[in-house]
């Protein structure tokens, strides 16, 4: 899940993302501090800042790389701790003109929109919902006054021990915000979706209880009463005559994604449900709907119907529709349920339609309910253990180079490949 967190200076996004973050046990990611790191990189390197070429020329000498200890980020360029230099009244006088730049940008957002297909994370910056992620489950803008915000500011540099008269930086803060609502590439402005958090008489506890609330409840959407009911329940059953375990549940990332799945028993598509924390939506023949109770069942279940003799071309159609839309799908690459339990032979299905929408494919193997209620049984097995491993995500971008054809079968090669490992793996232990 993406929470996104935009709003001008002084606001106090920072100390409310990073405290967010920690208290849903999530990534935070700084996207100023990435700016203000390319900021010190050509202040270093003696590039020129009115020099557009050599800006973007500089991206190849520049590593940007973050290491979180303690719910505290720390951040490096080419190796080097930057994290208390990239405050410095230097960096911070040229970082908005710097951070305003299309050359900067369109390389540096890429690295923010990789961070969030790999994380649940809070990003805070000055475009992160009307930009960067759109589709973002949640999307907040803090604002306060400017007066407000220069205040802060003002005390934060007398306990520094700056001299700095409060109507400098009243002038200041009122100039940064002129710059960054004004500039050409992604402005400083409310996504219309996004919920607007003014904290100008609010202490910072206050509006982070706020936040918390939203946040909750963001997490919940997606998933209806009687999609949360099912899933609890079926959890429980699986605990209760299974012994059931996840793994690897952190793999799964935030937003669209492909969770690609072996697939042997009836009770596999639930398993792939409780699993994980987001909703999930599945895809299955249209004669499963045509009893009025169990087809509506099903489908506030998340799960969709496809013509039989075009499943392949109606799925692929369906999948990319959800996918654009940010949700989550499941699908079973064999194809139908093993007779045997063991894996079979893949179909393209999930890999062609990651190589036009670029979700992540998450690798998962399903150990335990081959036995538990195979193919060729009318009841379940009331015993056994179950689990459900999910592995590292799978990317189109790691096989766009190739040929399309030999792309496609190479990155489907390699998820089979990775959910025989994930299988080996749970044998083992």
């Amino acid at each position: 899940m993406i929470i996104a967190i935009d709003g001008p200076a002084g606001t106090g996004k920072t100390t409310l993302a990073k405290n967010l973050a920690h208290a849903l046990g999530f990534s935070y990611f700084e996207t100023g501090a990435m700016y203000r790191a390319y900021t010190w990189f050509i202040l270093k390197e003696g590039i020129d800042p009115d020099d557009h070429d050599a800006l973007a020329k500089g991206f190849d000498r520049f590593k940007y790389t973050i290491k979180t200890e303690n719910g505290s980020n720390t951040y490096f360029v080419n190796g080097h701790d930057v994290t208390s230099e990239v405050r410095s009244d230097e960096v911070t006088h040229l970082v908005s003109k710097i951070a305003a730049l299309g050359a900067v940008r369109s390389h540096l957002v890429p690295i923010q929109k990789a961070f969030g297909n790999a994380h649940n994370a809070v990003f805070e910056g000055r475009d992160m919902g009307s930009v960067v992620f759109p589709h973002a489950k949640l999307k907040i803008f803090l604002t306060a006054s400017a007066s407000v915000r220069a205040k802060r500011r003002f005390d934060e540099l007398q306990k520094k021990g700056d001299k700095t008269p409060f109507e400098e930086v009243l002038k200041d803060i009122n100039a940064r915000d002129h710059a960054d609502e004004t500039r050409a590439h992604s402005p400083l402005k409310k996504a219309d979706d996004a919920i607007l958090v003014d904290t100008s008489n609010f202490s910072i506890d206050a509006v982070l209880s706020q936040l918390l609330s939203l946040s909750k409840k963001a997490l919940k959407e997606g998933k209806s009463f009687f999609y949360r009911a099912c899933s609890g329940l079926s959890y429980l059953l699986a605990r209760l005559f299974y012994h059931h375990k996840t793994y690897g549940q952190e793999n799964v990332p935030q937003g669209k994604a492909i969770i690609a799945a072996n697939h042997a028993s009836f009770i596999d598509p639930p398993i792939i449900s409780f699993s994980t924390s987001y909703p999930v939506h599945f895809f299955a023949r249209s004669t499963l709907f045509e009893g009025k109770i169990i087809g509506s069942a099903i489908k506030k279940l998340n799960t969709h119907p496809i013509e039989y003799g075009d499943q392949e071309l109606t799925a692929i159609k369906l999948a990319c529709k959800l996918l654009n839309d940010d949700k989550k799908i499941v699908l079973f690459p064999e194809g139908e349920r093993s007779i045997d339990g063991e894996l079979k032979a893949f179909q393209q299905g999930a890999v062609r339609i990651a190589a036009r929408t670029h979700a992540p494919v998450v690798p998962a193997y399903i150990e335990g309910s081959f036995d538990a209620w195979p193919r060729v049984r009318k009841w379940p097995r009331l015993c056994g253990k179950t689990s459900c491993t999910f592995g590292s995500p799978l990317y189109w971008e790691n096989y766009s180079h190739l040929q399309k054809k030999e792309g496609l079968e190479k990155f489907n090669h390699d998820l089979k490949s990775a959910i025989e490992v994930l299988a080996k793996e749970r044998t083992r232990s």
